[in-house]
């Protein structure tokens, strides 16, 4: 790692730690919070190091902890105005990872988030809904199948009846076993235990779509150290949903990289940390930093088929025609929703679009990506086996 890789570590390390951190000289302060940035840490990077950060980046780290206060203060309003509106109407729910591990965290307001996303019972989300759009929440989407996402003060809500939704990178009966999620639910809150190891299984999607970030990681570590984890559970239940190699890898990172230590951490060898350490600061919070993660949904798509070939034929077919459930969560053809008959209809009228809008470049890149080179895909596939995958 560089000097400032290691100096962020560190003081992330520190930083959970409830210790000072020591002093660092000769960092590259705007390299920090580049870091900082793409990680979604700055504030914890501020509080933690303030007197330390060069002058000329020193306002930009201040401006942006007062933000994420600033959010978090509307982000608290938001949430209780929902929530006292859904127990009034006596709608069961539960919250599930930002709002819930950011209050493990030591200061809550500095776990900044995206969006909050709240699950409900499905015979209820359409008066979920309702109460949604009485409050001032502008509905974004509303798709069968989907989240349902709403906006209000520049803050997103999104709205589940489900945990897991149908992708490509899902083994089988994941989506049945985190589904199943309501019989660990009291009193509206979710078991850590429990909610641990669906942050696991939330990691594995964006390590396996775009990319993954130090926040998922300390995640993991705030709800490992003050979850009160059940991990006799949890190790079953790892291997049950097929995710207990990988399980090991996470915990034995933040083992190494936070000085959290779990009953079930492997111990991780010098070559997997650099490698990880490196694809993690690459990747940025979700993985759009790094470039080398915009083949991913065709690389699994691919791992999914017998036949390479004929995969990445049946991909390219699909970059064509689409299936309806993938068309009408685009507004543009949300008329499938209520027409599925229309669907013939739908692929013409996007295709016209690509050539009206010319977007023909983008549609005819999106095609020949599908047939990426055998190459990419066996290091992509090495890449899974070192992570557990």
């Amino acid at each position: 790692m560089t000097k400032e890789q290691t100096a962020f570590v560190q003081i992330l390390f520190d930083y959970l730690n409830g210790r000072k951190t020591e002093e660092m000289t000769d960092l590259d302060w705007n390299i920090m919070l580049k870091y900082a940035r793409s990680h979604q840490v700055t504030g914890i990077i501020y509080t933690q190091v303030k007197k330390r950060i060069s002058h000329d980046v020193v306002n930009i780290f201040r401006r942006e902890t007062l933000d994420a206060f600033c959010h978090y203060s509307i982000r608290e309003e938001l949430c209780g105005i929902i929530q006292n509106a859904f127990t009034e109407k006596g709608i069961p729910y539960f919250i599930i990872k930002g709002p819930a591990v950011a209050e493990l965290y030591p200061d809550p307001s500095l776990r900044v988030m995206g969006d909050i996303d709240i699950v409900v019972h499905a015979k209820d989300r359409e008066l979920c809904h309702e109460i949604m759009l009485e409050k001032g929440f502008t509905s974004f989407s509303k798709y069968e199948g989907r989240e349902w996402q709403y906006f209000k003060n520049n803050i997103e809500f999104e709205l589940h009846d489900r945990l897991v939704y149908q992708e490509t990178i899902n083994e089988k009966g994941q989506d049945l076993f985190f589904n199943d999620c309501w019989k660990y639910v009291q009193s509206g809150q979710l078991d850590w235990s429990f909610h641990l190891l669906f942050l696991i299984f939330h990691l594995r999607k964006h390590l396996m779509n775009s990319g993954a970030g130090f926040r998922h990681f300390m995640d993991l570590a705030v709800v490992a150290r003050k979850g009160n984890i059940d991990w006799d559970w949890m190790a079953k239940n790892l291997e049950t949903t097929g995710m207990l190699k990988f399980g090991k890898k996470c915990f034995g990172l933040i083992d190494c990289w936070f000085g959290i230590h779990t009953l079930i951490a492997e111990k991780v060898n010098p070559e997997f940390y650099d490698m990880a350490t490196a694809k993690t600061f690459e990747d940025g919070i979700f993985g759009f930093d790094n470039s080398e993660n915009d083949d991913s949904d065709v690389i699994n798509m691919i791992r999914k088929k017998n036949n390479a070939i004929l995969g990445k034929v049946q991909i390219a077919l699909g970059q064509v025609f689409p299936s309806g459930r993938i068309l009408k969560t685009t507004k543009t053809y949300s008329y499938l929703e209520r027409f599925p008959f229309l669907l013939p209809f739908a692929w013409i009228h996007r295709g016209a679009r690509c050539v009206i809008g010319k977007k023909n470049k983008v549609f005819l890149n999106s095609i020949e990506k599908t047939f990426i080179t055998n190459d990419i895909v066996n290091k992509r596939e090495e890449i899974y086996q070192k992570w557990g995958l």
